[in-house]
């Protein structure tokens, strides 16, 4: 109700309380999508963030787990360059070229010139 041109003070709470109740409602959102999307990246990677490093902790290549060990100075001559990238971070997988139905014991990512070696784990 008006008085006078002005609002009274119960319209002007009730307004207030409606901003505050929608900004919060999406701050809220906002937070719960960030959350969700560092959680799907800590299961694939085992990083917490938003997006992952191109060459990230650990690694799942055709359902086995791999864990980096150390940056080599160069491709190992037995792998070479696949179709394949990263599970999220974009690094180029390099892989045996047999076709064997085991998992091969150490595979290297190649991000930006540098090689780093994963191996089997379990």
């Amino acid at each position: 109700m008006r008085l006078g041109g002005l609002a009274s003070p119960a319209v002007k709470t009730k307004t207030l309380l409606k901003f505050v109740l929608v900004v919060g409602g999406f701050a809220l959102v906002c937070a719960l999508a960030v959350a969700f999307r560092m959680y799907r990246v800590h299961e694939q990677t085992g990083e917490w963030r938003m997006r992952p490093d191109a060459d990230p902790p650990i690694l799942y290549v055709d359902g086995h787990l791999y864990r980096r060990t150390h940056r080599v100075p160069a491709r190992l001559p037995w792998l070479h360059a696949t179709s394949k990238d990263t599970d999220l971070g974009g690094g180029l997988l390099l892989l045996p070229t047999s076709s064997t139905d085991t998992a091969p014991a150490i595979i290297q990512v190649r991000t930006h010139e540098r090689f780093y070696d994963y191996r089997l784990a379990g």
